[in-house]
């Protein structure tokens, strides 16, 4: 199957298993084969509680919830309303087990919800132009949605403490961005293309 860069098209779409795909240039169907056994399927084996929660729209895929018990989705999902959901989950099922919590926030992700002031949305696909190409007037344009995400950032960083404080002692706590975000640098804009600023992805691992 051939993966287009997203400046023509979608970089890869995420199809739910079982479905057929249409290979256009070459007329040729690929098959997503159903898998329902992952790392997920394997904790909750081992005895482990699974819950998850997610505000992507990749999640209303099936095929990305298999193995949990318990999923809450919902399109850009609010970080404080996820939280609340997986805290009372955990402590109403495995107050004598292990458990393993999966949460997907957007807040920092496009289009930068952080329910206080105006959201901004990120018109990345407007913006790619191949070549790329650095126009100064974009600056401002760049500097505006780039605040828009540090905004969002704050409001995820409140919320959190409440999920933290609520975690028993011993968790193992896994924290990253699943991508950066290029906001006009050397003319690229969004995450659907290989810069430098997209492969920035912080990460940070700890104990409680």
């Amino acid at each position: 199957m051939p993966y287009y860069n997203r400046f023509v098209t979608q970089l890869i779409a995420l199809p739910e298993t079982g479905d057929r795909i249409v290979e256009q240039e070459r007329g040729e169907d690929t098959f997503i084969l159903a898998n329902t056994e992952n790392v997920i399927t394997g904790l909750a084996h081992s005895g482990y509680y699974t819950i998850g929660s997610a505000g992507a729209s990749w999640f209303a895929k099936k095929s990305l919830r298999v193995g949990f018990k318990d999923f809450y989705y919902k399109n850009h999902a609010k970080a404080s309303d996820q939280i609340e959901l997986v805290v009372n989950s955990i402590i109403k099922n495995s107050r004598s087990k292990n458990f393993f919590a999966f949460i997907n926030f957007m807040e920092t992700h496009t289009p930068y919800m952080h329910y206080g002031e105006v959201a901004y949305r990120m018109t990345a696909r407007r913006k790619m132009i191949w070549p790329p190409r650095f126009d100064p007037e974009d600056i401002e344009y760049g500097q505006m949605l780039h605040q828009a995400q540090i905004q969002a950032a704050e409001y995820l960083d409140s919320c959190l403490p409440r999920l933290l404080e609520a975690l028993p002692k011993n968790t193992i706590v896994v924290l990253f961005g699943d991508h950066g975000e290029a906001f006009g640098e050397d003319g690229y804009w969004g995450h659907g293309v290989y810069h430098q600023k997209v492969l920035e992805v912080p990460m940070s691992i700890f104990t409680l």
